[in-house]
């Protein structure tokens, strides 16, 4: 029976993009190489771009957030204490970009939006996983 060959790490995490159902973009992430204390490792990240955005995060443990709609300019706020990869964004017509920052003991994702959304909310899927729609 051959050895297996060690598998290197990789240290920037792979991106991939697929098709989404209605002409948008897809985006997903893996895991991040490293955790502070404390966080919950989110496993995976899906990023639909279309007629509305849908950010999805899947964690290793339950994922806890909380949530703000801020005006001029327009953002909406994750917030939570995970370790996290982010998809690059493409420029895209309902969000310009999505920033990542640490505060103490907590994990801040700020959608910057190019308009006020009609509605946007966090939706919980399981347990694990948890999903933004901006609309």
């Amino acid at each position: 029976k051959p050895a297996e060959k060690p598998q290197p790490k990789v240290s920037e995490p792979k991106q991939e993009k697929e098709q989404a159902k209605e002409g948008g973009v897809v985006l997903t992430t893996k895991a991040p190489a490293k955790l502070a204390a404390g966080q919950t490792a989110i496993t995976a990240t899906r990023l639909e771009l279309g007629k509305s955005v849908v950010f999805r995060m899947t964690g290793a443990a339950p994922i806890k957030t909380k949530t703000l709609l801020l005006k001029d300019p327009n953002r909406y706020v994750l917030q939570g204490n995970w370790g996290i990869q982010l998809p690059r964004v493409p420029k895209d017509l309902w969000i310009s970009g999505i920033r990542l920052g640490h505060h103490e003991e907590s994990t801040r994702l700020v959608f910057e939006l190019t308009r006020a959304p009609v509605s946007a909310k966090v939706v919980k899927i399981n347990n694990t996983t948890v999903e933004v729609r901006i609309q």
